[in-house]
Formats: C-alpha cells, sequence, structure tokens
C-alpha cells in the first residue's frame, strides 16, 4: 500500500490537473487586474507557487 505522502501527492496531482484543466482556466480569465497585472497571471502564479509549497512540505522530512 502507498504511504499518506504518496496518496496526498496523487490527490494533488488530480486536483492541479483539474484546476489546470482549459475550462477552468478560461474562468480565470478575465478584464480585471490585481495591483497591475492581469487576474488570469495572478490566479495562475498563486496555484504554482502554492503547489510548490505544499509538495516541499510534503517531501521535506522524506528520506530516501
Amino acid at each position: 500500500m502507498k504511504t499518506r505522502k504518496e496518496q496526498l501527492l496523487f490527490v494533488l496531482g488530480g486536483v492541479l490537473w483539474l484546476c489546470f484543466n482549459a475550462p477552468l482556466v478560461f474562468l480565470y480569465n478575465s478584464h480585471t487586474s490585481v495591483f497591475g497585472f492581469p487576474k488570469f497571471y495572478v490566479v495562475l502564479f498563486i496555484l504554482w507557487l502554492s503547489t510548490s509549497l505544499i509538495i516541499y512540505l510534503l517531501l521535506k522530512n522524506r528520506r530516501g
């Protein structure tokens, strides 16, 4: 059986697949801006950054 961390990474991959799927990405595409940047780029950057932090925290204490 897979470990808890592997299961969480698998679920995270599925959630990211849904978030970066074309129909949902087009929901972020609007003409509003956040701090002068288009909302589309801000949302994608926040998704990328939060995913990187979650993966780092999950794998930080993993021994190889």
